[in-house]
């Protein structure tokens, strides 16, 4: 929520002049998905910020633009309504910028500061297909940083409850992470004690060789070592 707000208060700043005394900015695209992405507390955050700005910004259009505001911080809520039970998916996302778009547009055509100032026949435009497309293009980010973290958590969990003896070793068979179980073989007490040794701090030269050979021929050639003793 703060970071949502905190864009949106640098899209205010970074606004680009487009018509004399118009200005186009993004403001609206992370209130929106700070809504979708993280709920009630998160876009009250966002929209806290982002209103208290706007408020000391000032200006004639001031209440308008805490309605805009407050309008795509509810859209948001909406979508994330929507998608209480599941996992927001890319369809969600198009949707919430389509969402997001339709309500600038209306929003630019009945406001009554917006209205005199002719902001539709304008900017309206470039002004509604900007915010579109960088709910798009940062959802779409959101939804990759999400997939990957919950891919991690996966990996990371099997890796530490495994019953076998696991381990990551980087391209000098150093290793990089190991599970409980090694740790535990070889009398260490974390896996940052682990972290950066190889076989030949741990096990006789003649077999640290042997393993280090098998290592390297395996990240050489791709080939899996199964069942290798």
């Amino acid at each position: 929520g703060i970071v949502a707000g905190a864009a949106s208060i640098g899209s205010i700043l970074l606004a680009v002049e487009f018509n004399p005394g118009l200005y186009i900015d993004l403001r609206f695209s992370p209130l929106a998905l700070a809504g979708m992405f993280g709920g009630p507390i998160a876009a009250a955050f966002a929209a806290s910020l982002a209103m208290a700005f706007r408020f000391w910004v000032g200006g004639t259009a001031m209440i308008d633009g805490l309605v805009a505001i407050a309008v795509a911080t509810g859209i948001g809520l909406i979508g994330n309504f929507w998608i209480r039970k599941r996992s927001p998916r890319l369809m969600d996302v198009g949707l919430l910028g389509l969402a997001l778009g339709a309500s600038l547009v209306v929003l630019m055509a009945t406001l009554p500061t917006l209205v005199h100032a002719r902001v539709l026949a304008m900017i309206g435009l470039p002004m509604t297909v900007l915010n579109c497309l960088a709910t798009a293009l940062c959802g779409f980010i959101l939804l990759k940083t999400q997939q990957w973290a919950l891919e991690r958590s996966i990996l990371v969990t099997a890796f530490s409850q495994s019953p076998d003896y696991l381990y990551v070793k980087d391209r000098n068979s150093r290793f990089i992470t190991v599970n409980e179980n090694m740790i535990r073989l070889y009398r260490f007490k974390t896996t940052a004690e682990m972290t950066g040794l190889s076989d030949f701090n741990l096990l006789s030269r003649p077999l640290a060789e042997e393993l280090y050979y098998l290592e390297q021929q395996l990240m050489d050639t791709g080939v899996p070592l199964i069942d290798s003793t």
